[in-house]
């Protein structure tokens, strides 16, 4: 069991929220869960499939709960007597969550292009879809792809930044390229990825990482699968997330890497029927079944209009918002009227 940390020179964040990282050899070793210490001990009872399953003794519910590998809410406890342990399960939930898991119904790709015409009657070619930076959804990616594109890839500008060590740079740039109506990740996630651009070392090895992602002729698992761990090992809360890992890619090079949004991206996956293998911790197996996916849903979506992976990604992302429940917000009149979708808050990133 190891505290991680994601360099030699740690920012006060890195420094005040430590990660914890369990094993196979952590099996029957005791912790405490930092957000329920009324709990008291939980007992870590297995390590299976990337996950830590784990009893806590004066557990209400009297549950085996799921945790995450890499935790910042669970601490090594300083009794490790087992003999004292009481605690008795009686089924198993992930982590804090109450949630069953969703079983969604099969529709057809045809259906799914009907609810899309619903906001875009001219479907992929429809002029706001294509054009408005507000109502639409192309338009406002293209955009920060052009941005990405200027100031990270032209000229070798990022590899040339991280040749010459300057974090400052990327990290400038980055928050620049948040500020430009980026709409993909949700507003908490850029928090999480601010701060964590605030430590030079980290932001160098995360770009590092990024440019062997992008100069490798396919995408494999030698080269992507280092890349997630980058994010998988870094202390700062809420930053080992999809839409995290998944934004520089694809900004960079659409015409192959998909961005992943777990709620629509899961909706869509089980509508169609295809096993998405997710895993909210970053892996490569729920990756490149994303991109499988990707693949095949693109060609059967080429004869109505979508053009490339920008396309299919807004499509889930709309059919998922077009299903869900109305939000809304109030008015300068107190009245009440449905929130915009191109523009909403993506969803929460408990993912």
């Amino acid at each position: 069991m190891n505290i991680s940390s994601f360099g030699p020179a740690p920012s006060p964040i890195s420094a005040i929220i430590p990660v914890m990282e369990i094993t196979d050899k952590d099996k029957d070793r005791f912790v405490v869960l930092t957000l329920k210490p009324e709990w008291g001990r939980g007992k870590i009872r297995s390590v299976k499939e990337g996950r830590a399953y784990i009893l806590f003794e004066s557990d209400p519910d009297r549950i085996e709960r799921k945790f995450s590998l890499y935790s910042d809410v669970l601490k090594l406890s300083e009794n490790q007597d087992s003999a004292s342990f009481k605690g008795k399960a009686k089924g198993v939930r992930s982590g804090l969550s109450k949630k069953t898991p969703k079983v969604l119904p099969r529709i057809e790709l045809t259906v799914l292009l009907n609810t899309f015409k619903t906001k875009y009657p001219g479907g992929f070619d429809d002029p706001i879809y294509r054009e408005d930076l507000k109502k639409g959804e192309r338009a406002y990616k293209e955009a920060v792809m052009a941005y990405f594109k200027e100031n990270f890839l032209n000229d070798n500008k990022m590899k040339q930044a991280v040749e010459r060590k300057d974090a400052l740079y990327l990290k400038e740039h980055s928050n620049k390229l948040f500020g430009k109506s980026l709409n993909l990740p949700a507003p908490q996630e850029i928090i999480s990825l601010r701060n964590a651009l605030e430590n030079e070392a980290y932001t160098l090895e995360l770009f590092e990482a990024l440019i062997k992602v992008l100069e490798d002729s396919e995408i494999r698992q030698e080269t992507m699968a280092p890349y997630l761990e980058v994010f998988n090992h870094t202390p700062v809360v809420g930053f080992a997330k999809w839409p995290l890992a998944t934004l520089f890619p694809f900004l960079a090079q659409p015409e192959r890497h998909m961005f992943l949004k777990p709620e629509a991206t899961k909706n869509f996956a089980g509508w169609v029927g295809w096993e998405l293998n997710y895993d909210p911790r970053l892996n490569w197996r729920t990756y490149s079944s994303l991109l499988e996916m990707t693949k095949k849903y693109l060609e059967e979506l080429k004869p109505y209009g979508a053009k490339d992976i920008i396309d299919l990604q807004s499509f889930i992302w709309v059919c998922h918002n077009l299903t869900q429940e109305p939000k809304v917000k109030k008015t300068a009149a107190d009245k009440t009227e449905p929130e915009s979708q191109s523009a909403t808050k993506a969803e929460p990133p408990l993912e």
